[in-house]
C-alpha cells in the first residue's frame, strides 16, 4: 500500500483491528428506524404500569400532532403474558390518542380515544388479513393486529418534507455507528422514496439504499409500475428502487404468522394470511412484466409455501433463471419446502437476532418440535439458497456484529465464513450489485468498516466485546 501513498494520503492506525467490507443490512426499515427513535421507548417493560410510567415521561418527539406514539412493548414480558387492554391507557390519557407499536411492528395497542379518532367501533368488522381483538361483550380491547392497523396508520399525522429528511438522517447516523454502509429498505411509500432521492441528489444520503416499493400503498405501487425499476435512481450511486414488497402473513409474537398447524398455545388459531394467492400472483406477474424483483414477507410455514407456490406459478419454467426474487424472514419452513429455495433461486433474507429474541417463548408458541426446526439457516445453505442477513430495524437494533455472533448459535448455526458472507458479499448479490459492493478489491466502492478485532479469529466468548471503530462510505469517513 505504501507505494500508492504520498503527502496527501490520509493514514489511519487501526490499532490491531481489522478493516472489513462495509456491512449491508439486508432487511431494515430505514425511515421507520428514524421515526421510532423519537417515540417513547417501551422495549423491556415488565408490566403495564411500567409502560404507562414510560409514556408519562415521554419526550416531546414522541408526539405526532397530539398523538402519543410508542414502540417496543411485548406482552410476553408481562406477568400474565396476555395481550393488554386499553383500560390503563384510557385512565392515564383519557383525551390524548395513544398508539403503541408492538415489538415486532405487527400490532398496535391503543386507547379508546385513538380508536375513536380512527373511526373504529364495535360494529367495525375485522379486515381481511387483520384482527381487532375484542372482549367477551364484543367491544374492541385496543389491540389491532396486522391489517387491522391500517385505520390507525391512516389517522396519524404525516411528517412534512423537512421532518422526513431529519428522520432519515438520524437513522443513517445510527447505521453508520454500527458499520453499515448499505441497506435494503424493506418497503417504503412514495413520499419516503422521494425523500431518499432528494437526499441522494444533494449528496446528503450517505448510505447506499436499495429500496423496496411498499405494494400495500396502492398509489405508490401504481406510480412505480408506470415508472419501472431504477437501478441507479438519480445517477448518484446511492439509491436503487428495483423491488416490489408484499406481505403474506404477520408475526409469530402476535400469532399472526400463518402456520400449517395450530399454534401450540392457542388451539384453533393458525394465524393470518395478509394476501391471497390471486393477489400474490397478480403482483408477481406485474413485477415480472415490468422487470422488478419480488420480495415477500413470510414468517410461518403456510405463508412460505404460499409464496413459493405463487412464484412458481408466475415464473414457471423460468423459475431457475436469475430473477433473484426473495422471501423476507422465512422463520418457519416445512421440511418439504426447504429445497425449493435453491431449486427456484429464491433468496432467503433472515435475521439471526429474531431467533435470540424469540427463544423465550418459541417452544410455547410452536411446540418443541417445530421450534427446533425453525430458523433453518444451515439447511437453506446446504440446499443452495442465497442467504442474506439483516436486522429488521427498528424491530431489532441494527447491529451487524450481533447478527454475526448470533448466526453462530443454535442447531442451524452457520460457520464463521457463512455468517460473514451473509452480511457482506451475499446482500449485494441479492440485488445485482456484486460488481461494486461487498468486497475490498480494485474497482469496488470504498465502503469499509474498522472493527476492533478479527471476526474470523476472535474467540466466540469475546465476540460481544468487539466494537465498530470507524466507517467509510465512498472513501469518506462517516463515523
Amino acid at each position: 500500500m505504501q507505494k500508492h501513498c504520498d503527502e496527501k494520503t490520509q493514514r489511519v492506525d487501526l490499532a490491531g483491528g481489522a478493516l472489513l467490507p462495509g456491512f449491508t443490512d439486508g432487511h431494515a426499515h430505514l425511515w421507520g428506524t428514524g421515526a421510532m427513535m423519537g417515540m417513547a421507548q417501551l422495549r423491556g417493560s415488565q408490566s403495564i404500569d411500567e409502560v404507562v410510567q414510560r409514556l408519562q415521561s415521554a419526550p416531546t418527539t414522541a408526539f405526532a400532532g397530539d398523538w402519543l406514539l410508542g414502540c417496543g412493548w411485548d406482552q410476553t414480558c408481562f406477568a400474565d403474558r396476555k395481550f393488554p387492554s386499553s383500560q390503563a391507557l384510557d385512565e392515564a390519557f383519557p383525551d390524548i390518542p395513544v398508539a403503541l407499536f408492538r415489538v415486532d411492528g405487527h400490532a398496535f395497542w391503543c386507547n379508546q380515544e385513538a380508536l375513536r379518532r380512527a373511526g373504529l367501533t364495535r360494529e367495525t368488522p375485522d379486515p381481511e388479513g387483520g384482527q381487532f381483538r375484542r372482549d367477551e361483550l364484543g367491544e374492541m380491547t385496543g389491540i389491532l393486529i396486522d391489517d387491522a392497523m391500517f385505520p390507525i396508520r391512516a389517522a396519524l399525522p404525516r411528517p412534512e418534507a423537512e421532518a422526513r429528511r431529519a428522520i432519515v438522517k438520524m437513522a443513517v447516523a445510527e447505521f453508520h455507528r454500527q458499520g453499515i454502509t448499505a441497506v435494503h429498505d424493506a418497503g417504503a411509500p412514495e413520499a419516503w422514496l422521494q425523500t431518499y432521492f432528494d437526499l441522494a441528489k444533494e449528496g446528503e444520503l450517505g448510505i447506499r439504499v436499495n429500496a423496496m416499493v411498499e405494494a400495500s400503498h396502492k398509489e405508490t405501487l401504481q406510480i412505480w409500475l408506470q415508472r419501472g425499476p431504477k437501478r441507479d435512481w438519480g445517477r448518484t450511486g446511492y439509491l436503487a428502487v428495483t423491488t416490489l414488497k408484499l406481505y403474506a402473513d404477520g408475526a409469530l409474537g402476535s400469532r399472526g404468522a400463518a402456520l400449517l398447524a395450530d399454534y401450540a398455545d392457542e388451539p384453533g388459531n393458525r394465524g393470518l394470511f395478509t394476501t391471497t394467492p390471486a393477489r400474490l400472483e397478480t403482483l408477481a406477474q406485474q413485477a415480472r412484466d415490468r422487470g422488478f424483483q419480488m420480495a415477500t414477507h413470510a414468517i410461518g410455514d403456510a405463508a412460505v409455501r404460499l409464496v413459493l407456490d405463487g412464484y412458481q406459478a408466475v415464473l414457471g419454467d423460468e423459475a431457475r433463471a436469475d430473477h433473484r426474487w426473495r422471501m423476507e424472514h422465512t422463520q418457519v419452513i416445512a421440511a418439504d419446502d426447504i429445497h425449493r429455495f435453491g431449486l427456484m433461486g429464491v433468496t432467503a433474507a433472515v435475521q439471526t437476532q429474531h431467533r435470540e429474541d424469540d427463544l423465550v417463548w418459541l417452544d410455547e408458541r410452536l411446540g418443541a418440535e417445530r421450534a427446533r426446526a425453525s430458523f433453518p439457516w444451515r439447511r437453506l445453505l446446504e440446499n443452495g439458497a442465497l442467504l442474506i442477513g439483516g436486522s429488521d430495524s427498528p424491530i431489532v437494533a441494527p447491529r451487524p456484529l450481533d447478527t454475526f455472533r448470533f448466526a453462530l448459535n443454535g442447531p442451524e448455526a452457520m460457520t464463521r465464513e457463512q455468517a460473514f458472507t451473509h452480511l457482506t458479499t451475499a446482500p449485494p448479490r441479492a440485488v445485482f450489485e456484486e460488481h461494486r459492493l461487498g468486497t475490498l478489491a480494485p474497482g469496488m466502492c470504498a465502503d469499509c468498516v474498522w472493527v476492533s478485532g478479527d471476526l474470523m479469529t476472535t474467540p466466540k466468548n469475546e465476540l460481544p466485546g468487539l466494537q465498530v471503530c470507524g466507517t467509510w462510505v465512498g472513501g469518506k469517513r462517516v463515523y
